[in-house]
């Protein structure tokens, strides 16, 4: 008895052994071709990296369960009726696992519909942030605004926008300014941003965009690497302050007249 005890348990050990090599050698390979995809930036190769990414995940719980079932066998479990079991038994697991499944359908939805993909700039609900990793049950986004990590549950994940990097400024200006006035200005400003910003791929003044009650406003439209975003607008905000401080230029504001008897 001891004897046929020890071959199984020797039997189970060279069981695991195999498949976490054979695990270690396909995870060594995947992380290998996503390394090269990964010297690549175009959209193509983000998503074969994503792919690449998610089926390392699938794989490493296909050899835990694929594991278990050769141990049962091994061990005079008869896995057949296990299996065949299954039927009756997966509504009960279906429920129980209800979120979990969600978080595995959404998860290959996001890699398969091209929803984003690892290494995007991304908004999900308040969240903007680059993408680190995209799981069967989760997604890591990296906050460009905090610099913390953000992880939510696949099944979350309803609606998302994926950030390009092209934004507008609007600069409100009192009215009285003419108008030729103004563009001189903004142009002049648009040659400043150019030559102190390093992070700005194109800016231009795009025209007029209201006359609000108190300021016409005009428009720029920047576009930058989408990680630089918040940044690059916080610096062309204070250049454009110093600027139109400089030429004694308005930027409106809501004043409150008090009264008192």
């Amino acid at each position: 008895m001891e004897k046929y005890i020890n071959k199984n348990i020797i039997t189970s050990i060279i069981v695991v052994i195999i498949l976490t090599l054979i695990y270690r050698i396909f995870k060594k390979i995947l992380n290998r071709l996503s390394k090269k995809v990964d010297s690549n930036v175009n959209k193509e190769h983000k998503k074969e990296m994503t792919i690449f990414r998610v089926v390392g995940n699938c794989c490493k719980y296909i050899f835990i369960i694929l594991g278990l079932l050769i141990i049962l066998q091994v061990n005079g479990v008869n896995v057949s009726s296990i299996i065949a079991g299954l039927g009756i038994v997966s509504v009960i697991i279906g429920l129980s696992l209800q979120d979990a499944l969600k978080d595995i359908i959404m998860g290959f939805n996001i890699v398969v519909d091209d929803y984003f993909s690892i290494g995007d700039i991304v908004k999900i609900g308040e969240v903007e942030g680059k993408v680190i990793n995209i799981g069967i049950k989760n997604t890591k986004i990296l906050d460009i605004r905090t610099g913390n990590m953000f992880v939510t549950a696949n099944r979350n994940i309803t609606q998302s926008t994926l950030l390009s990097g092209q934004f507008g400024i609007d600069i409100p200006v009192a009215y009285e300014y003419s108008v030729e006035y103004m563009e001189d200005i903004i142009n002049t400003i648009i040659d400043c941003i150019k030559n102190s910003l390093t992070n700005i791929e194109s800016i231009k003044y795009i025209g007029i965009g209201e006359f609000a009650d108190s300021a016409v406003v005009y428009k720029l439209a920047i576009k930058c690497p989408p990680e630089e975003m918040l940044q690059a607008k916080r610096d062309i905000l204070r250049i454009l302050k110093i600027k139109l401080d400089e030429k004694n230029v308005e930027i409106p504001y809501n004043q409150i007249d008090i009264h008192s008897k």
